[in-house]
């Protein structure tokens, strides 16, 4: 993951250096990334929870190891993403806000950043949205929890980690993640929110059509 930033970064630095931020937004951005340093610090402690619950589980519990691999992977993600953000003090208003945009796009690499121009009216839309989106992965965060501790009751006495728990847990990390980056949005430019949403609305839609199947 850290490779992919690194390569993409060179590129959109060589194409796009000269965009001009302002001293407000870059200041703003410098809020975001610590803000957003906190948030997924959080979320690794979500995960450090999960994997204490899973040192009582015993050995012969079927799944027990790939699942302890499922919250190292999203535990390194996490860890990746607050490396980036501890590098961007030295950075140049333009690349701390190219940065930014690259680290959403570490959430899923299948969205891609299309430059456009994001107006007052358009932008006052999507902060709306992502005040709205909020509440249902708030929602989701919490139903999803109450789901998983379900099934974290039955799974000593069942003596494998079903499907449906990786499933659930997959879908709970991803939901963290992406209020991770969504609730501190109100302070990105416009053109990274915009981006922000196009990435968030995608991987919800993308999981909605998965539970459907």
């Amino acid at each position: 993951m850290k490779r992919f930033l690194i390569l993409t970064f060179i590129i959109l630095i060589t194409t796009i250096c000269s965009a001009e931020i302002d001293i407000v937004q870059d200041e703003l951005n410098r809020e975001y990334l610590l803000l957003l340093d906190q948030s997924i610090t959080g979320t690794i402690e979500v995960l450090s929870a999960y994997n204490e619950m899973l040192m009582n589980v015993p050995d012969l519990v079927t799944g027990k190891n790939p699942f302890a691999n499922l919250l190292m992977d999203y535990t390194l993600d996490c860890s990746s993403i607050r490396n980036e953000i501890a590098d961007s003090e030295d950075l140049s208003a333009p690349e701390r806000e190219i940065l930014i945009r690259l680290l959403i796009n570490m959430i899923n690499q299948e969205v891609k950043w299309i430059p456009v121009d994001i107006g007052f009216e358009k932008d006052q839309e999507n902060r709306e949205i992502a005040r709205i989106m909020g509440i249902r992965f708030k929602k989701h965060i919490i139903d999803l929890q109450k789901e998983i501790l379900l099934e974290e009751a039955g799974i000593v006495e069942s003596g494998t980690f079903h499907k449906y728990f990786f499933n659930l847990h997959s879908q709970h990390f991803m939901y963290l993640l992406m209020m991770d980056f969504l609730e501190p949005s109100g302070k990105l430019s416009r053109e990274n929110r915009d981006f922000l949403l196009k990435m968030v609305r995608y991987i919800e839609a993308e999981m909605m059509s998965k539970k459907k199947q």
